[in-house]
């Protein structure tokens, strides 16, 4: 009698194909003294929705971010032990493309991808990524009168799920770069791996929340004020068409729109010619977006209208799937 296909087993077998092409795949991790390791959940419903994602473009986006967000941390990674939770709709040929993604991601970089253990998961799919790798550095905190700089634009990938939701499939094509920016992010990587190697690149945060509530963690983590400059914050012209079309205000992409995956940091007053200079060498877009004041002047924003206001600290949270203020 022939044995039934559980779903649970179904990331067992979907590892065959890199088993036969000699992938390790142990089912722990070591971790070398003085090391650091950060996990990361993504959950169906709540960080991705696959219905525009091909399985490998999923895997590809999971752990490249997963070792973005490492590397935001100050460290290098070697190794990523994904585990999984699948429940009946998960098909082997789902899984196969999914890890065949990631292990795109980890060859060129030579990061060891291991498999953990996966489990039963009946409300959603699951991919846990967790990283490790060298003992963090610490870079140099930010002070009273560096310049706030970001990487990219801010609230593309806002306006690109806004559009996907809308549109369906045809925003694709019709709004690419900014359901580009949603699906397929492409976070500033060489820029980051040789920026950690200057004396001027102060505290990199990663552009997960927003604007307004990253801006927040790094103020608060470094003891210092704020003073955003909303002109100033880089857009794209299909951001604006986006919202224009759906009748709405793209300010709120752009303070509070999540998952951007740039860098917002912070450069040494007198040495932008220096960030300006690694820019182009990386073909990274940088933009000055305001600077950091004394941290009895709080957090503030000017508006386009010219007003100084409070900074709120909105951002998505994932716990309530709705943006919140904090």
């Amino acid at each position: 009698m022939k044995t039934p296909f559980k779903p649970a087993d179904a990331a067992r077998h979907a590892l065959r194909p890199l088993l036969a092409a000699g992938t390790q795949l142990p089912t722990t991790v070591s971790l070398s003294a003085g090391g650091s390791a950060n996990l990361q959940n993504w959950i169906q419903g709540v960080h991705f929705d696959p219905t525009f994602l091909t399985p490998f473009e999923l895997g590809r986006k999971v752990l490249r971010l997963s070792l973005f967000q490492f590397q935001c941390l100050g460290a290098l990674p070697a190794a990523a032990q994904v585990s999984l939770g699948v429940n009946a709709s998960t098909s082997e040929p789902f899984l196969r493309e999914l890890l065949r993604g990631m292990a795109a991601v980890a060859a060129p970089q030579k990061i060891a991808l291991s498999f953990g253990n996966s489990t039963h998961a009946p409300q959603a799919f699951l991919i846990s990524v967790l990283t490790t790798g060298t003992k963090p550095k610490a870079f140099p905190s930010a002070r009273p009168g560096d310049r706030l700089v970001v990487t990219g634009t801010v609230g593309t990938a806002a306006a690109g799920l806004a559009a996907l939701k809308r549109f369906g499939w045809p925003a694709i094509q019709d709004y690419a770069r900014v359901t580009q920016a949603h699906l397929r992010p492409e976070p500033p990587l060489e820029f980051l791996t040789l920026a950690r190697q200057k004396a001027w690149f102060h505290s990199p945060v990663p552009l997960v929340d927003g604007v307004a509530s990253d801006a927040h963690h790094l103020g608060e983590t470094n003891r210092v004020g704020l003073r955003l400059l909303e002109e100033n914050l880089p857009v794209e012209e299909e951001t604006l068409q986006v919202a224009r079309y759906l009748s709405t205000s793209a300010r709120q992409w752009l303070l509070q729109g999540a998952e951007d995956q740039g860098l917002l940091f912070t450069v040494a007053e007198n040495a932008w010619p220096q960030a300006q200079a690694l820019a182009r060498k990386t073909r990274t877009e940088l933009t000055e977006i305001g600077g950091c004041v004394a941290v009895k002047e709080g957090m503030r924003v000017v508006t386009v209208e010219g007003k100084e206001t409070p900074l709120l600290k909105r951002s998505w949270n994932p716990l309530l799937r709705a943006r919140t203020a904090r």
